[in-house]
């Protein structure tokens, strides 16, 4: 997503969460083929809301985000972007089925 999606959005009047699952990378490369490219800039996404008068959060803990979504079911007049920051290496059991899979075919 950019800025563009999310001021349509705030422009149609969307009410949504946005979760930024943020690993610092295109994670589902990094599992099919390992480089510097798959690194990307750490962008504060939780600022990016601010530019339209919307609401951001940022976490790093369990605890950080049951605040956050707790904060962004009160704010329900508004969207939220939340910027969950997880670990480089965070995969899920799906993914890694998924790229083991497709790295055959490359």
């Amino acid at each position: 997503m950019t800025c563009l999606e999310l001021s349509t959005a705030m422009r149609y009047g969307f009410q949504s969460d946005l979760l930024v699952l943020n690993n610092k990378g295109y994670g589902t490369e990094r599992f099919l083929q390992e480089g510097p490219f798959n690194d990307i800039p750490n962008w504060n996404y939780h600022r990016m809301p601010d530019l339209l008068g919307q609401v951001g959060f940022r976490m790093h803990t369990e605890g950080d985000l049951d605040k956050a979504l707790r904060a962004a079911l009160q704010n329900r007049d508004k969207f939220s972007l939340l910027n969950i920051h997880r670990k480089r290496t965070d995969v899920s059991p799906a993914l890694e089925r998924l790229a083991k899979n497709l790295a055959k075919r490359i």
